[in-house]
């Protein structure tokens, strides 16, 4: 009887925790949805007014003189917002934007709502920059004994037995971290021009011929990630 008792409490326990941890979660995507006008206008007035510069999903990392964004904010400086609601700020205010792994963690149909507000919310000549996994160097990687092996040293989460073999690599990573839709250059670039943006490029690591794109990259440059610029 004891024993059962104890069941019942632990389970108990369990289910109490899960409804308040939906509870949390319900409670902060509302507030997500609503951005102050004054805090908006306070961030842009910290960077000098419109047209602003635009980091979306920061994280840990703030660039100074752009207006860093993350639905999770870490710090006051960063403005919360939900990347698939419209963002908060004027249409045609923001001269560039930039992210880095953060597309992967949409899927193709959020994507495209999230394209669809940073393009309305562009200016005329405004500059998109993305920096992101490339699928096409995960194949290749795990098609390549020497390539894949290389790849898993990085990947301190796991134990080289989880991954004896290329496939159960690219797996691993297809699955990894959240991500849910990795690219490759074609398939971005028709998902950008869809969009509307009407000029879409492949860059080269930390190089770009705008002055307030260059060197942003904080991932490794041996993860060889797919960099794209995509002009309004």
């Amino acid at each position: 009887m004891a024993n059962r008792l104890r069941s019942f409490a632990r389970w108990g326990y369990f289910y109490v925790s899960m409804f308040r941890e939906r509870e949390r979660y319900r409670v902060w995507r509302m507030r997500c949805r609503f951005v102050s006008k004054r805090r908006v206008h306070q961030m842009v007035e910290l960077v000098g007014g419109y047209p602003i510069k635009l980091h979306l999903g920061c994280g840990g990392y703030f660039m100074e003189e752009w207006v860093n964004c993350d639905l999770r904010p870490r710090s006051k400086r960063v403005l919360r917002v939900d990347l698939l609601r419209k963002l908060p700020f004027r249409d045609g205010s923001i001269k560039f934007v930039y992210t880095e792994h953060v597309l992967e963690h949409f899927s193709i149909d959020e994507l495209r709502v999230m394209l669809k507000h940073i393009f309305q919310t562009m200016q005329e000549g405004g500059v998109f920059r993305i920096a992101q996994p490339n699928l096409q160097t995960m194949i290749e990687d795990s098609l390549s004994s020497t390539n894949w092996i290389n790849q898993k040293a990085r990947i301190s989460v796991t134990k080289e037995k989880d991954l004896p073999t290329g496939t159960h690599y690219l797996n691993f990573i297809w699955n990894a971290w959240g991500h849910k839709f990795n690219h490759t250059f074609e398939s971005l670039k028709y998902e950008l021009e869809l969009a509307g943006f009407r000029k879409v490029i492949g860059c080269l690591y930390r190089q770009s011929d705008y002055l307030e794109l260059l060197s942003l990259e904080q991932r490794s440059e041996e993860e060889d990630p797919l960099i794209i610029e995509a002009v309004k």
